[in-house]
Formats: structure tokens, C-alpha cells, sequence
């Protein structure tokens, strides 16, 4: 083993890794508050080790229904029912961090083992080659993984299966992963779109992990640079989709997280604040359960844990009141037991107002109060946001003592199908429509054939009534 590679070891156990007496008051805390969360990660882990796949992580951005199992070798390019986005899921390896957790609750080697191997095998049989950069070494995915393999690295640092070869292997394609994403050649694409936020995220963890200081600065210019693009003035990001909001969010949270632990500011005060401002769009718009609500490409998902960590990370007493009262089995895994115990000692802010208007993005929220059996109404009209968006101006929302009844349909796809285009059409909305026209068409998956420009809303509350309006030229 090289000096730098022992250099790098410690140095990531120093920083990443946490003792033996903290990982058990981890563990004693995940069984005691979060046992079904506890269950689902072993559950996950255990259908890795047995080489079967199924997405159904909270925040798998392709969730799945229908496990797929391998015999033999995983393909890791496996196109299942013709859909690229179980390749893309499936290379992520945000599933890996499962297998950590199950670690350390059970305390079985055979969640390293399982671990090392797949590890070491997806390095050998998957490679970096220009024919592979739409299937599993997409930039979006290379940037994911950089995070997500650092991460669960930290749950095996002291796991007698992570040889000095593993540990060599891994710094060694950390370090590919690094150049293809430090030498992305998509820079204006990368710019504005959730992409580069993701990208720029993984780029910056690799760079503190090798200590390559190239890597990690240039992920900090951009990043900020993205901030700047890509969030609108309301806090929304311009894509309107409420979970590439929320993953963008995640992002640039994982960062504060990373240079919090290597003692440096990425983001000064005026960057803080635009995160601030997206974490707050966030609470706002969740509905009376907590989750997002499935404006454009987005799934059903809970956002109290995204605002739970932005309440953290900014240290924001007013986002604390939309989150968790306590960190939650996420958090703690990636923080620890001190700074779970100053969480729960944080003072909630006042509670916030009942009327969000986000005027940029062209959403307004209205609710009876903010308890789980309140009533809610989202109304849209604003840009349709390029791909992720769909044709949803004048759209509603409705939740009645806690209980939906009226939705989007969220995305469900991205497969060039009929099924697409419908879920993406004004038909599939809750908005006026003439006759059975639409007033706009998509010319595939991601492209729109034109932009029909919203005329502006507004938004009254006279005592306990509040009335919105709103127009576009759709049918101009």
C-alpha cells in the first residue's frame, strides 16, 4: 500500500467514520424511534445480498414494483421491460448505503462482504467508456455515485472485508469518476439543470475524500454558479417539478454537510440564504401529510425529513416547525448522536403563515392550519419549466380534513409511450380545457413544442376566505 493511500484511509476515517460507541447509540436510537425505516434497510440490504433489485426507497427517483433477480453475474446494464430508468436506478447505488445500515444494526459480516463484492465487482465489469455515457456512466449517475458510495464506505471503515486492495481500488475509481465529472464537456447543460447540482455534489465529495482540491473547488464555483441560474426569486427551482426541487435541495445540503465536517464554508451567507429560500418553498408546499405535492415529473413523497435537515444545516428555527421534531433515521446515521440531541433542544419558530404565494413559479398554497387533518388547496399557473414540466396551468389541488380530493397524477413515466404524454396533457389536469383541446403538445418525452406563456395570478384572504385567479394564452 502507498503512503497516499494509507494518507487517504485515515484521513476518511477521521472525518467520515464514526467509533464503535457512537455507532451503537445510532443503533439503539434507529430501533428504539424509526423500526419500520430499521426494517426496511435490512429488508433492502438482504435483497442485494440475494442479487435481487426492487426501488422503493423514499427518495428513489425511479422507484419500481416488480423485483428483478440475477442467478448468476448482475448485469448492470440490465434493460428491464425497455425502460432505461431501472439502468440508470440501478447504477446509482443509493442501495449500498442500506447495506451499511443494516451493518450496523445486525452486526453480519455478510452485509460488507456483500458490499465489497458488488463494489468490486461493478469497478471491474463496468469501466468508463464514451458508449456507456447514456446508459451507466451517465454524468448524473457518476455524480451520485460519488456521494453515495462515500457514504456507505463510512459504515464498513473497520470491517476486516475492506482489504487495502478494496481500499486502493476505491480511491482509484473515485478518482475516474472525479476527471469524468471535473472534464464535463455539457457545461451549459449542467448549468441549469437539476443534473449539474447533483453532478457538482458528487464532484465535491470525491475531491475532500482524495484531498484533490481541483475537484472540490471547481464543484464550489459551480454550485454556486447553479444557485444562481437555477432557483427562481420564490425559492422554487425553474424546472417545476416539486421533487427535482427537492433533490437539487438535497444536494447543496449534503455539501453544507461535507464542508461542515472538513472545516470549510462553501457557501457564504448569500448562497445560505438561497437555500434557505428553497428550503422554505418546501415547506410551504407540502400538504397536510407532509409531502410534496405532484406538480410536473414528481413522485408521492414525504419532504418533512428534507426540511428537518435544512432546519439543521441552517440552524433555522422556522423551518424546524414544517420538519421533524427530532432527526430522523436518515439524519442520524449521518450525523450522530450530539448534534441529534442539540436538534431536539432547538426552539420552533412561530408557526407560518396559512397563505404561500410563490409568485416566480406561479404556485399559491392555502390552508386551514398546518395539523394533519387540515384542509389545503394548491393552485398553479405559472411557466411549464422545459421537460420535467407538464401543461398544468390553472391546475388545483385539493386536500379536506387531511384527505386528497384532487391530485396530479405526478410523472409515473419517462418512457416514450402513449401513457407519457397523456399524464403530461392538460386532459390529465384538474384545469379548464376546451372541448377536448389541448393547448399545448410535446414532440417526445422531454420536448415541448411550444411554451404557452401564463397572463400572472393573484391571490386575496379577507378573513377566513381567500380567493385566487389566474389566466394564459394556451388558447390565444
Amino acid at each position: 500500500m502507498t503512503s497516499k493511500t494509507k494518507t487517504l484511509i485515515k484521513d476518511f476515517k477521521d472525518h467520515l467514520g464514526f467509533s464503535h460507541r457512537e455507532r451503537q447509540a445510532q443503533v439503539q436510537a434507529c430501533r428504539q424511534l424509526w423500526p419500520e425505516a430499521c426494517d426496511r434497510s435490512i429488508r433492502t440490504a438482504d435483497q442485494r445480498c440475494e442479487k435481487t433489485f426492487l426501488f422503493q426507497l423514499p427518495w428513489d427517483m425511479e422507484q419500481t414494483q416488480e423485483p428483478v433477480s440475477f442467478s448468476d453475474e448482475i448485469q448492470w446494464d440490465f434493460l428491464f421491460h425497455g425502460d432505461q430508468e431501472f439502468i440508470f436506478q440501478m447504477n446509482r447505488h443509493r442501495y449500498w448505503i442500506c447495506l451499511g445500515q443494516a451493518y450496523a444494526l445486525t452486526g453480519d459480516e455478510k452485509y460488507a462482504e456483500c458490499f465489497v463484492t458488488q463494489l468490486m465487482d461493478w469497478i471491474s465489469r463496468v469501466p468508463y467508456g464514451d458508449d456507456k455515457q447514456k446508459t451507466t456512466w451517465r454524468t448524473l449517475e457518476a455524480g451520485l455515485r460519488g456521494d453515495y458510495w462515500i457514504r456507505a464506505m463510512a459504515f464498513f471503515t473497520d470491517s476486516s472485508k475492506v482489504t487495502e486492495n478494496v481500499w486502493q481500488t476505491f480511491f482509484e475509481a473515485l478518482r475516474v469518476h472525479g476527471e469524468y465529472l471535473y472534464n464535463n464537456p455539457k457545461l451549459g447543460f449542467s448549468r441549469k439543470s437539476n443534473w449539474g447540482v447533483m453532478e457538482y455534489c458528487g464532484l465535491y465529495a470525491i475531491g475532500k475524500v482524495l484531498q484533490n482540491e481541483e475537484f472540490s473547488s471547481r464543484a464550489a464555483k459551480r454550485l454556486c454558479e447553479t444557485a444562481v441560474i437555477q432557483v427562481m426569486e420564490d425559492g422554487m427551482q425553474w424546472e417545476q417539478s416539486g421533487m427535482y426541487h427537492n433533490e437539487v435541495l438535497m444536494s447543496y445540503l449534503e455539501v453544507m454537510r461535507l464542508a461542515d465536517i472538513y472545516g470549510e464554508t462553501v457557501f457564504d451567507h448569500g448562497y445560505q440564504q438561497i437555500v434557505r429560500k428553497m428550503a422554505l418553498a418546501t415547506m410551504n408546499s407540502q400538504n397536510p401529510a407532509g409531502k410534496q405535492p405532484m406538480m410536473g415529473d414528481s413522485d408521492d413523497t414525504d419532504v418533512r425529513d428534507l426540511v428537518t435537515w435544512a432546519a439543521w444545516s441552517l440552524r433555522d428555527e422556522t423551518l424546524k416547525r414544517g420538519g421533524f421534531p427530532v432527526m430522523d433515521f436518515e439524519m442520524i446515521w449521518l450525523y450522530g448522536q450530539e448534534p441529534f440531541q442539540a436538534y431536539k433542544q432547538m426552539t420552533e419558530g412561530e408557526e407560518p403563515e396559512l397563505l404561500t404565494v410563490l409568485a416566480d413559479s406561479g404556485q399559491i398554497f392555502y390552508r386551514s392550519d398546518w395539523t394533519d387533518n387540515g384542509d389545503w388547496i394548491h393552485f398553479v399557473n405559472g411557466p411549464v419549466g422545459g421537460g420535467h414540466g407538464h401543461y398544468d396551468m390553472l391546475h388545483v389541488d385539493l386536500c379536506l380534513e387531511g384527505e386528497e380530493i384532487l391530485t396530479d397524477s405526478g410523472r409515473y413515466t419517462y418512457m416514450d409511450v402513449p401513457l407519457r404524454y397523456q399524464l403530461k396533457a392538460a386532459q390529465a389536469h384538474n384545469v379548464p380545457v376546451i372541448g377536448e383541446k389541448e393547448y399545448g403538445d410535446s414532440v417526445d418525452s422531454w420536448t415541448l413544442s411550444a411554451l404557452p406563456a401564463p397572463l400572472g395570478m393573484k391571490a386575496v384572504k379577507r378573513g377566513e376566505f381567500a380567493y385566487f385567479e389566474g389566466s394564459h394564452f394556451g388558447y390565444g
